[in-house]
């Protein structure tokens, strides 16, 4: 009888082992779905802790159906921790990723014919993630820590490692005091006008 009752009521470890055993096979599809489409897997597994709720919830309803309340117990517990071990996660990620090590090189200068600006090419480093940029500046302002103020360029591949030289292939000419004509390969994030300067765009 109490055996009976039981395996009505189901356990514990029967829902962690259910929801363990979902998590194996999401993430042998997180690989599967890597190997074959170009990294867009590192994000299925990366937000995990939230998609689990896509097979989790039918799990949870199906045990409360069956009235099995031990094993609905055991797949919220396991869900939970897993949601709150993601969610630790993200944040580290976030943490580090605002605390990376950034600096700048600059690749060339160009000045304006009527020598008040500045067109500086320079790549910036942030940990191992490397980008091409573009700033325009007034003569004697110095380049800071951030980001191209006119000219970013954006890389297809997602945690790409890249490598110490990958600088796109760039041209810039300054054709008046007011106008600038910058020639790039692949995507870049671009501003039109900076400090009453025009930046004409053309890809390669």
């Amino acid at each position: 009888m109490n055996t009976e009752q039981n395996n009505k009521i189901g356990s514990i470890t029967k829902g962690i082992g259910f929801v363990l055993l979902a998590h194996v096979i999401y993430c042998v599809f997180c690989w599967y779905y890597d190997e074959y489409y170009d990294s867009a897997g590192v994000l299925f597994f990366f937000f995990a802790w939230l998609i689990q709720f896509i097979y989790v919830i039918p799990m949870a309803m199906y045990f409360l159906v069956k009235k099995e309340k031990q094993t609905l117990k055991g797949t919220l517990i396991a869900s939970g921790i897993t949601f709150f071990l993601g969610v630790l996660f993200c944040i580290g990620c976030i943490l580090i990723w605002d605390h990376r090590e950034c600096g700048n090189e600059i690749i060339e200068t160009q000045i304006s014919p009527d020598k008040k600006y500045r067109l500086l090419i320079f790549k910036r480093a942030c940990g191992q993630d490397h980008s091409t940029e573009i700033s325009i500046l007034k003569k004697n302002e110095e380049l800071k820590d951030k980001e191209g103020n006119v000219f970013t360029a954006i890389t297809d591949d997602f945690l790409r490692e890249a490598k110490d030289d990958d600088v796109i292939k760039i041209r810039t000419k300054w054709l008046n005091n007011k106008t600038v004509l910058v020639e790039y390969e692949g995507k870049a994030k671009t501003e039109n006008f900076r400090k009453g300067i025009k930046i004409v765009y053309k890809t390669l």
